[in-house]
């Protein structure tokens, strides 16, 4: 299909989805939307949508009382958000989003009928949720909601980068308007969430970090599946309970992704303070590890050291090497050495572990008897691992330690005949 063939079927998608009204001749329904949900009509023009406003006080939230006593202001959520470079994040000059759509496809045909809206406010969360009551009114809705974004420098949702945020794109470019979304940053918490609880969880979806992490369990709620023929509902009956129950579902997203992203950034600024297991602790410690944010994640890993005999065998191994890796990047091999001893001490001979030791023997002290013996001892543990059926692992590791020993065997030789051939480094290449 050329590009004038894409653009001439969007055209009609446009012309198509004016010309279906939803709302029928009579507009009665209105005044008693408006008197048993509360809402008020907005109106440009001869368009409209409706509003919804509230405010959710925030009470006995160690989380929102630590932010607030900084102004909001935080100085390392960057990270935990995955952004590549260091700025500060004031989560008050943040819109939080969430749509209630006519369906999952994301497509032309799709429509966001509720956009729900959350800010900050200093002791308490603002929601507004913007209704749309019939496809011909969508850019009138659109219209204030590019006002209210262009108000804020950056956005934030949950699971909104592959959804929420095409969507909402897509629905600008529809009704000839620019996409306010585009070049403005956005954060998904889903993804800061999947880095502390993916392995601790069953899974991150909202309601259930909801109900572990904020403990907050909803009761009636309506599964958010049902929501789009619900709406369709609503819009043949015109019955205001149908549309309090929508309603009602995403004030609840948005209350609580608010507190989630309020939660998450205190975690950001004192991760100790604020999370709740060593799992979790790890966790972290292993995302800033592997993005090399070595100063966030020595605390974390010291803690996890110190605290290493209270936790679960499969944690001891992790703080250990992470921090001797650390260390050595930091130019500090011998106290590297120290901690990969401890979980030599502790029976933890893990190829990595043996790998690095050697590497230190070998190219730094040179002392090639003690590098072998290392190695051996590696060899000896992925022979047994062999014979409890996990050749993955040995696989993996096993040429490169025959290697090494091989090669230091032939360094033992040649220092025996005084023709000595060394390197002067320890790196993690050799």
């Amino acid at each position: 299909m050329s590009l004038r063939d894409r653009l001439e079927r969007l055209e009609g998608a446009v012309k198509k989805s004016g010309s279906e009204r939803l709302v029928p001749e009579s507009m009665d329904w209105i005044a008693p939307l408006e008197r048993e949900l509360n809402v008020r009509v907005l109106q440009k023009e001869n368009s409209f949508f409706l509003l919804k406003e509230a405010v959710h006080p925030v009470l006995n939230n160690p989380a929102f009382a630590y932010l607030q006593q900084k102004g909001f202001q935080t100085d390392c959520f960057y990270r935990l958000v995955g952004l590549e470079r260091e700025q500060p994040l004031p989560l008050r000059r943040a819109v939080f989003f969430d749509l209630e759509t006519t369906g999952l496809a994301g497509g032309t045909g799709t429509y966001a009928f509720l956009i729900g809206v959350g800010t900050l406010e200093s002791d308490a969360i603002r929601v507004r949720q913007y209704i749309l009551p019939d496809y011909s009114h969508e850019w009138v809705l659109l219209d204030h909601l590019q006002l209210l974004f262009r108000e804020y420098p950056f956005t934030i949702s949950f699971n909104g980068k592959t959804f929420d945020i095409p969507l909402l794109g897509n629905r600008f470019v529809l009704n000839q308007m620019e996409n306010v979304l585009e070049e403005k940053l956005h954060i998904d918490l889903l993804h800061a969430a999947r880095r502390i609880w993916r392995r601790v969880l069953p899974s991150c979806d909202l309601q259930q970090l909801e109900k572990e992490i904020l403990q907050v369990e909803r009761v009636d709620d309506i599964p958010g599946e049902l929501i789009p023929q619900i709406f369709f509902d609503f819009i043949r009956k015109r019955d205001a309970w149908l549309l309090g129950d929508i309603l009602e579902h995403n004030y609840h997203d948005i209350v609580n992704m608010v507190l989630l992203g309020v939660y998450l950034a205190a975690v950001a600024e004192d991760p100790l303070q604020f999370l709740n297991s060593p799992r979790e602790i790890a966790a972290l410690a292993d995302y800033y590890f592997r993005r090399r944010w070595d100063e966030p994640a020595l605390p974390l890993l010291k803690y996890l050291i110190h605290r290493s005999q209270h936790f679960p065998v499969r944690l001891n191994m992790q703080p250990f090497f992470q921090l001797a890796m650390i260390l050595k990047r930091q130019g500090k091999p011998r106290e590297a050495t120290e901690y990969l001893w401890r979980l030599m001490k502790q029976n933890v001979t893990h190829p990595m572990v043996i790998e690095e030791l050697a590497k230190f023997y070998e190219h730094r002290e040179k002392n090639y008897p003690l590098a072998l013996e290392i190695v051996e001892r590696g060899l000896n543990r992925l022979r047994q691992m062999e014979q409890l059926d996990r050749g993955k692992v040995k696989g993996r590791y096993f040429q490169a330690l025959e290697h090494r020993r091989q090669r230091l065997r032939n360094k033992i030789a040649r220092q025996q005949t005084g023709t000595p051939r060394h390197r002067n480094c320890w790196t993690n290449n050799g």
